[in-house]
């Protein structure tokens, strides 16, 4: 049981032959029928109430917005992508957007999709706030309990995760409190994170993500947006390929924008861009570089992906190249723990930009 992991069922002062065993196994043919029923459905043929449905997809590719819809849908009963939902109300946890700002969004979503009864949806702005996410957790458990809330968005991720993003063993500990938070209210979790730098197309839709594999791994639904071979600048097009623990495989997809929605696109291929094949092996100390914005700190394991990636640059020949731009005094690095991080050095930073 999720709270037998995360809290104290005994004094802990207690001599060890007192304390109750935090773990006991039952025998499979004694469980009563009512074991085997699965949590009610949020969303057909996708996910239960109580799921973590994690949105993964490059910065700015408008992951918010396609969260949020799915929000309007569920608490108003409307298909997602087609896609049946149960009516059950939602809550939108929102730490990035100034609440004017959130609240026209929201309008703007729901009057394009139809969606014209938003009595069944909740906000909580939390812009500007220091949040403790076990803090946030209590209080919202406490909240969904009383409403009945199905389905609880928070975004960005980011601003309520503790640890480092590209250890598992941190990643794990903030996603059990997650689950914690999904079992408490009993609703589930719909969360978002970003892709690693690099090509997409070169790596299977459960890879893409920065940091800790462990934020593809844990989701019980994994909805991957990725670029698609016809997106244009001034027609966005990406490809949602979902990853579903419970339930049958389900093809990928394309969608396109169409401010403020991302439509379906039935008749749209779903080849991506960039899947054509990699560049051929080699690489260049500029290259490198290339893949370092100005101002801003790589992770090693990050920018060693998007090197082989982009360039096809091996990992003998990744480290070559970042000895060669620290020679020269391109890039500069830092250490934290078993973690390297490379950055522009303020010359390199000046003359990029």
């Amino acid at each position: 049981m999720i709270e037998n992991l995360l809290e104290p069922v005994a004094d802990p002062d207690a001599p060890e032959e007192m304390k109750p065993p935090l773990f006991i196994p039952e025998p499979y043919d004694g469980l009563p029928k009512e074991a085997f029923t699965p949590p009610p459905i949020l969303i057909h043929g996708m996910a239960y109430e109580g799921s973590k449905v994690l949105f993964s997809g490059p910065s700015k590719a408008r992951k918010t917005w396609l969260m949020l819809h799915a929000l309007l849908c569920i608490q108003s009963g409307k298909d997602f992508f087609g896609f049946q939902t149960e009516r059950k109300p939602c809550l939108v946890i929102d730490l990035e957007l100034m609440r004017p700002n959130l609240l026209r969004r929201i309008s703007a979503i729901a009057q394009a999709a139809g969606i014209w009864d938003t009595s069944q949806l909740h906000l909580l702005s939390l812009r500007g706030r220091r949040v403790e996410f076990s803090k946030l957790r209590e209080d919202i458990a406490k909240y969904c309990q009383q409403h009945g809330i199905g389905a609880i968005g928070i975004d960005p991720v980011y601003r309520v995760k503790t640890g480092e993003e590209n250890s598992n063993d941190d990643a794990a500990d903030f996603l059990l409190e997650v689950e914690a938070m999904a079992h408490e209210a009993n609703a589930a979790i719909f969360l978002s994170h970003h892709f690693a730098k690099g090509n997409a197309a070169g790596k299977s839709s459960i890879d893409r993500m920065s940091g800790a594999g462990t934020w593809a791994r844990d989701p019980d639904v994994l909805l991957s947006m990725t670029e698609a071979e016809q997106s244009t600048q001034d027609q966005p097009s990406f490809v949602i390929e979902p990853t579903l623990r419970d339930f049958a495989p389900v093809q990928p997809f394309a969608i396109k924008w169409h401010h403020p929605l991302w439509l379906k696109d039935e008749h749209a291929p779903t080849t991506l861009k960039g899947s054509a094949g990699r560049p051929k092996a080699g690489g260049t100390p500029a290259q490198i570089l290339e893949l370092i914005d100005p101002g801003e700190e790589v992770q090693s394991k990050e920018l060693e992906r998007a090197a082989s990636d982009n360039f096809g640059i091996t990992k003998k020949r990744f480290f070559e190249l970042i000895r060669e731009n620290l020679e020269s005094g391109a890039i500069q690095k830092r250490k934290e723990g078993r973690s390297s991080f490379y950055a522009r050095t303020p010359e390199q930073s000046v003359s990029a930009a």
